[in-house]
């Protein structure tokens, strides 16, 4: 249970204890009619807020996202603003892959660009900011270069979500995408 103080209280309570208070009435209200007039605009101009959530399967990687966090983790830093844990947690999308990869296709992704590391070929990272159970704020990374297919998502974040989360091999997370 909550307990607070209305918005509309606190006006009254100002408006009664101060003469000038009915121009803060006013300002309050005005200001009011121009945030709901700016959530309209950037509503339209973004989209709607769409939220999706999906379930996924903890599985053992190929070994890599180590290597390849850590040799990307500057470019992580620049770009995501975070020191990422070395190594990524791979989950196998259990719900409907085709519509958990269209979510993604419809948010703007953050680009990583690769490292330059002489005699590698190495891509572009897709980062989107993404949610793990409701509450850990992870990054979901699509490579464009990959072993995976497209029912796999790696995640990184600050931490070992392993030892956060407490998962194992074939623990379930629901994973939050969506514009925040």
């Amino acid at each position: 249970m909550t307990t607070g103080v209305s918005a509309s209280k606190v006006i009254t309570a100002i408006t009664k204890s101060a003469p000038n208070a009915f121009r803060f009435k006013a300002f309050s209200t005005w200001l009011d009619s121009k945030t709901r007039t700016l959530k309209c605009v950037l509503a339209e101009a973004c989209g709607p807020d769409v939220k999706s959530t999906y379930k996924g399967i903890v599985f053992s990687g190929v070994g890599e996202g180590e290597f390849f966090v850590n040799l990307y983790a500057d470019n992580i830093k620049r770009t995501l603003g975070i020191v990422p844990y070395p190594g990524t947690l791979n989950l196998r999308i259990k719900d409907d892959v085709e519509s958990f990869n269209e979510s993604l296709r419809s948010l703007r992704p953050i680009v990583i660009e690769p490292p330059k590391v002489k005699d590698m070929n190495l891509g572009k990272v897709l980062a989107y900011p993404a949610l793990l159970n409701w509450t850990v704020e992870v990054y979901l990374v699509r490579p464009e270069i990959t072993v995976y297919k497209g029912d796999v998502v790696e995640v990184i974040a600050e931490v070992r979500l392993r030892d956060l989360l407490n998962l194992n091999d074939g623990s379930e997370v629901l994973i939050t995408i969506g514009d925040p």
